[in-house]
């Protein structure tokens, strides 16, 4: 939507309401003066926390969009996302958990997709792990969640599994946005106590009982991971197999808790 359009909504949505300008002004605490600017759609000038303040004092809600080449940007988010599903997918492969990318279901009308779905035959820890390269809305991340991890172990049934416990995993790219994002809602993430290079440790060995992981990780350095790993591949292997914590001691997620 163009600046322009924001205007003629917000002031749109206000006539409808029957507010003058000063009215809507003192509901979304900011002057007359950014009302009557952000409906002429100089919306450039005026702080996008403010824009917003305005827009739900109205009963609506502002999204902010980013476009680029089209399909681009697009296929950009969606190679982000397969990085770190696929560095994931390695790691836990690793430390001897069963891994299944792309899992969907549909049992008794919920339906959805977990981004990977391991098992830990040994200690028998189903682990539901959702991907996200960006954080928009906390709500829609943490819902379909909780259901996906309700459901999950009717969905490990598929697979032959029996799982005892089912731990949740968020697996956030490793960025400032999705940083503060996490730490500004934090009672909301306090279950995803197990954090960074915990949440690796926790992996190789998943007795301890858990609520939930919370992992950030860049999407380069699982790439570099992967390069890293092919090199290996050309190294004529030393003797005995290689031990499950050397492949899972490279952990950029880890680095610091949110």
């Amino acid at each position: 939507m163009q600046d322009a359009q924001v205007g003629s909504v917000i002031r749109a949505l206000r006539h409808r309401l029957a507010w003058t300008q000063a009215e809507l002004g003192r509901r979304a605490k900011v002057s007359r003066s950014v009302v009557s600017r952000a409906e002429a759609g100089t919306i450039d000038r005026i702080a996008v926390h403010l824009v917003r303040r305005i827009v739900e004092a109205l009963g609506a809600r502002m999204t902010i969009g980013v476009q680029w080449r089209g399909a681009q940007l697009d296929q950009l988010l969606d190679a982000g996302h397969a990085a770190l599903a696929d560095l994931w997918q390695r790691r836990l492969e690793r430390c001897g958990w069963i891994v299944r990318a792309e899992v969907s279901f549909n049992i008794y009308g919920d339906r959805g997709r977990i981004d990977l779905l391991a098992y830990h035959p040994v200690f028998r820890v189903l682990l539901v792990i959702e991907i996200k390269t960006r954080i928009a809305d906390i709500q829609a991340l943490l819902g379909p969640l909780d259901v996906k991890e309700r459901l999950a172990g009717q969905v490990a049934r598929r697979f032959g599994w029996q799982p005892l416990r089912v731990v949740p995993m968020l697996v956030v790219e490793d960025t400032a946005t999705c940083r503060r994002r996490v730490a500004a809602h934090a009672a909301l993430f306090a279950r995803f106590a197990v954090r960074g290079r915990d949440a690796v440790v926790w992996a190789r060995e998943p007795e301890r009982q858990v609520a939930g992981l919370l992992a950030f990780t860049s999407p380069s350095s699982a790439r570099s991971e992967g390069r890293r790993r092919a090199g290996r591949q050309r190294v004529r292997p030393s003797r005995g197999a290689p031990s499950v914590n050397s492949g899972a001691r490279s952990d950029d997620s880890g680095g610091a808790a949110a």
